[in-house]
């Protein structure tokens, strides 16, 4: 066999799990990269934008410079927050400022939507999922934005997050399979456990939390509920709504059929311990999209790799796709497989 056969051989291996992946309807998996695709800022520039816009009290001035001085050396927003201890206000000016940062970002991606501007990828994937018999999709997600509402709007389906419509949405975390809606016969819905919570969740001292209409402004004695990096993440979602949240996500990702993994870099423990799970005791077909493939992710290629498993990510102006039997990467010159756009293109998935 030559040389260009066998690499032929590779680049057609790569798409038929990647096809095998989504034939499956796979829980998809979306971290910050789904979002930076469409400009929501990630990491990086989160940091540059708290210690730009964050205002410490003066008790709080060492602690801040501490943290502003791991940032700088390591880069790293999570490795900083868990080094460097925070007082409760340095906390709600980082989440205050992490929401804004999304509401900014989210607000022309909403009005190319509403004018009919731009087409979701995943609302594209949601068509072409509902063409089977199921009636759930599943999506599990750490991003803050609403992306994936977005998309199931745009693609006309319902979409669950574990709170009621209307208003005012309380917190009730549901599966959508026991809602009322499933006795419509038509019923389609994806459900969105968004471990880390979402920029419309809020909770004031006496009540449930409450997802609410769009307020740049945080309603009066109410705080969002996101959780930002770092170590006070592990505390606050012991607490609902993340706890039950949580649980459903643990339950999809347990029952998953196949992994789509888009932009997530495989560094929350939130998630990797059921999906590590899922792919060790049944080898479902994983897919991973990625601009970068983060460390978290190449190591769980390096410990966790099998024969259904195809990472793709940029290379140059082209993709560089690993499986088990080519470690090293196949190159697909040219084309941008690592995006979700890209590989529904190449899958002939156009609806």
């Amino acid at each position: 066999m030559t040389a260009a056969s066998t690499e032929e051989d590779e680049k057609e291996l790569a798409l038929k799990i990647a096809n095998e992946c989504i034939t499956e309807v796979p829980v998809m998996v979306l971290g910050s990269g789904a979002s930076c695709a469409y400009g929501i800022r990630g990491m990086c520039q989160l940091s540059e934008y708290l210690i730009e816009r964050v205002t410490p009290e003066t008790e709080d001035s060492e602690s801040w410079d501490a943290f502003k001085a791991e940032l700088a050396q390591h880069s790293d927003l999570e490795e900083a927050l868990q080094k460097v201890a925070v007082s409760d206000h340095l906390h709600r000016e980082i989440v205050s400022h992490t929401r804004h940062m999304i509401l900014e970002d989210e607000r022309p991606i909403y009005d190319k939507l509403v004018n009919n501007e731009i087409a979701l990828s995943l609302s594209r994937l949601f068509r072409h999922l509902f063409q089977s018999t199921h009636k759930v999709l599943h999506v599990v997600t750490t991003n803050y934005d609403r992306l994936v509402e977005y998309a199931a709007c745009q693609a006309k389906y319902r979409c669950n997050t574990g709170f009621t419509d209307g208003a005012l949405r309380h917190f009730h975390c549901q599966k959508s399979e026991t809602s009322h809606y499933t006795r419509q016969a038509n019923f389609r819905c994806i459900d969105i456990w968004k471990v880390h919570g979402s920029v419309d969740w809020f909770q004031n001292a006496t009540t449930p939390p409450l997802g609410l209409l769009d307020h740049t402004a945080v309603p009066q004695g109410f705080s969002p509920l996101i959780v930002t990096p770092g170590a006070a993440k592990y505390s606050r979602t012991h607490q609902e709504p993340f706890r039950s949240v949580i649980a459903f996500a643990d339950g999809a990702l347990s029952a998953a059929r196949g992994f789509l993994c888009v932009g997530y870099g495989f560094s929350d423990d939130h998630i990797e311990p059921k999906l590590i799970q899922r792919s060790s005791d049944m080898r479902p077909p994983i897919a991973i999209l990625a601009r970068t493939l983060r460390p978290g992710a190449k190591t769980f290629l390096s410990r966790h790799m099998h024969s259904r498993v195809v990472a793709f990510e940029k290379d140059g102006n082209g993709t560089r796709a690993y499986t088990e039997r080519h470690k090293d990467g196949v190159l697909f010159q040219g084309e941008d497989l690592w995006s979700l756009q890209g590989l529904l293109h190449k899958l002939g998935i156009q609806q």
